[in-house]
């Protein structure tokens, strides 16, 4: 057991700015309005690896889980669960392409049931707090949302946006439905990627991650 490593949530970020930034992910370059086109994320992700990927719509038996990730010799298989609607199968699919590229051998778990405890008991900002240990597994999964958040609402336009809603009216609060209607993405990780302790954490590690390589550790 061990605490989120914050080398893991820069790779994460480091993956998802790239993803952001590949040709047709975004309508314009350099921006990041409107919402990402899957498909251009899908051939981004499987030009980095030499077999097949295929996705799909599925149903399975499993208690609060959205997707999973099969790896085999000669195929990569994500099945989406086909009750979930449109903004959650966008989510899972961007989840499970993250963890294509930024797994470890020790991450690899069947269903990822630990998983789901952990962060059903501590929620995705206590785990991304830094006072909470748990598994790799778990740590994967966290590093793979964190990727998922920041591709389908870059921080970048996170903080744009909460500029222009300032500018217009200081006191008003985001509206996370019509966020999460916009990005395309489910309302609870819109409300994550907008809620302080998140975006706090995530910048304390890249500060930390800065730190340690202006030191040479």
């Amino acid at each position: 057991m061990h605490l989120l490593d914050d080398q893991r949530v820069e790779a994460a970020i480091l993956f998802a700015s790239r993803v952001c930034s590949a040709p047709g992910v975004y309508r314009e370059q350099g921006s990041f309005v409107g919402h990402a086109s899957m498909s251009a994320i899908v051939r981004y992700v499987q030009a980095t690896v030499p077999i097949p990927i295929h996705i799909w719509d599925v149903s399975f038996e499993a208690r609060r889980v959205g997707s999973r990730l099969e790896r085999y010799g000669d195929r990569i298989e994500i099945s989406l669960h086909a009750s979930q609607d449109h903004n959650w199968k966008r989510f899972c699919t961007v989840k499970e392409l993250v963890h294509i590229l930024i797994d470890r051998e020790g991450d690899f778990s069947p269903y990822g049931e630990h998983r789901l405890t952990d962060l059903l008991d501590k929620g995705l900002i206590g785990l991304a707090s830094g006072v909470n240990p748990t598994q790799a597994p778990t740590q994967s999964e966290l590093a793979a949302e964190i990727a998922a958040i920041e591709i389908l609402y870059p921080a970048q336009q996170i903080l744009e946006d909460l500029e222009a809603q300032k500018a217009t009216d200081p006191t008003a609060r985001p509206n996370n439905l019509r966020i999460a209607l916009e990005r395309q993405m489910p309302d609870f990780y819109a409300s994550t990627a907008l809620h302080p302790d998140f975006r706090g954490y995530l910048l304390k590690a890249m500060e930390q991650c800065e730190e340690r390589r202006n030191s040479g550790k």
